[in-house]
């Protein structure tokens, strides 16, 4: 595998990776590609240079994928369909930690809400008795007790759920 990756991979294009994720399946000219490299593989490790005896620890040296990765493989012709301009690629990665971001949002605005007014209530109730909150967690932790005639934001409510964490630490016991 390492020998596809370092074979397909440069500055112009890299393995397109996020289409074997959508398809969740590995595509056939790669599956060939692999197949190849594994040959090569097995050949580089099975025939070490004179003087070197073990095998396996001949395969964990330097040496070895120095030896493997310099050796040009034959890739069929539509190997390059497995591949993907480096820039789309950043790109894509680029839309899926934006994507992930926003879905960690989502789902701690959802957490708060579910949590309801009421409990987070008692979170600043006893957060504020015993002087552990920030005034900036008490202002969150304000809006999260308005709930439902407030909403907090996701980086509020990311922030309540943290302090939540927080306190659950210091020995609060939720309803």
């Amino acid at each position: 595998m390492a020998k596809v990756f370092h074979d397909a991979n440069d500055e112009k294009q890299v393995l397109d990776l996020d289409v074997i994720w959508r398809r969740q399946s590995v595509p056939e000219p790669l599956v060939r590609a692999l197949m190849i490299a594994a040959a090569e593989a097995h050949n580089a490790i099975t025939h070490p240079p004179r003087g070197v005896r073990n095998m396996s620890e001949w395969a964990k040296q330097q040496a070895c994928w120095n030896g493997l990765k310099s050796r040009k493989l034959a890739y069929d012709e539509d190997f390059d369909s497995c591949l993907a301009p480096i820039d789309e690629a950043k790109t894509t990665a680029r839309e899926a930690r934006s994507n992930k971001v926003l879905t960690e949002g989502i789902n701690a605005q959802a957490e708060v809400v579910t949590l309801g007014g009421e409990f987070w209530n008692g979170v600043l109730g006893w957060g504020r008795e015993r002087k552990r909150l920030t005034p900036n967690e008490l202002q969150v932790l304000q809006v999260c007790s308005s709930i439902p005639r407030r909403l907090p934001t996701d980086f509020q409510s990311k922030l309540a759920l943290a302090v939540l964490e927080r306190m659950k630490a210091q020995g609060f016991v939720g309803q």
